[in-house]
């Protein structure tokens, strides 16, 4: 004896079968979101925390770069044909804290980590993402020109001032912002100054010492550039 097929309670129990699928997807889908999000504000606050500490670091290297500068005008006395006189002394303490560059290294690292990732759409504002974008590519244009021609001037200039020496002037310039009436302690014998003097005389060296000069006002120019974009992109966080 056949049955009637309950069309209409198979159809309702396939429709609601159907509904908690969508429903499950769909849950899956806010929650993903919700992280998604909770994830990017994080990264957000991450990013503006290291540019705000790249921007305080750049300022210290801007001090350092116009302390630079002094003391590479001070020792292009040396250098010019028709330069004034100078003080064995004071060339020699000059043209060594004109070498000398911040040690201290930009932190990226949240930013590569977004990039390595594939994460960086996690920054949803477009203009937000794209502003971050321009401060970290300002920062590796910097980095490049971060210690301008410094491989040169290690060889062809610092490397003829006798270790004793640097001792000497690290102790009266502690800071690689020191300007130079701060380092004016330095007391070298006569003898030896004139020696150092004699090795400094060469193409080598007044190629160095030019590279270098020239290379300072560009280090600072790109570090002035970065620190706009790096201004520009945390104003899109205030």
């Amino acid at each position: 004896m056949s049955q009637d097929i309950p069309w209409r309670r198979l159809s309702v129990e396939a429709a609601v079968i159907v509904v908690s699928i969508l429903l499950a997807f769909g849950i899956d889908a806010w929650w993903e979101e919700r992280l998604e999000r909770k994830l990017g504000a994080e990264y957000e606050q991450r990013i503006a925390s290291e540019l705000r500490a790249t921007r305080t670091l750049l300022e210290r290297i801007e001090r350092a770069v116009l302390r630079n500068m002094e003391m590479g005008e001070t020792a292009s006395a040396f250098f010019a044909v028709d330069g004034e006189p100078i003080s064995h002394d004071r060339l020699i303490v000059s043209l060594y804290n004109m070498g000398r560059d911040s040690p201290e290294k930009f932190d990226v690292s949240t930013y590569q980590d977004l990039i390595s990732s594939g994460r960086l759409g996690l920054i949803r504002d477009v203009s937000r993402r794209q502003a971050i974008q321009r401060a970290y590519t300002k920062l590796q244009d910097l980095e490049a020109e971060l210690r301008p021609h410094r491989n040169e001037y290690l060889t062809g200039v610092r490397a003829w001032i006798p270790q004793n020496i640097v001792r000497q002037i690290r102790e009266a310039c502690p800071s690689i912002s020191a300007r130079e009436w701060m380092c004016s302690e330095v007391d070298i014998d006569d003898q030896v100054a004139e020696q150092i003097i004699e090795k400094l005389s060469t193409d080598q060296a007044l190629v160095a010492f030019r590279l270098r000069e020239q290379g300072l006002p560009a280090t600072l120019g790109f570090s002035r550039q970065a620190k706009q974009a790096i201004d520009e992109a945390l104003d899109l966080f205030d």
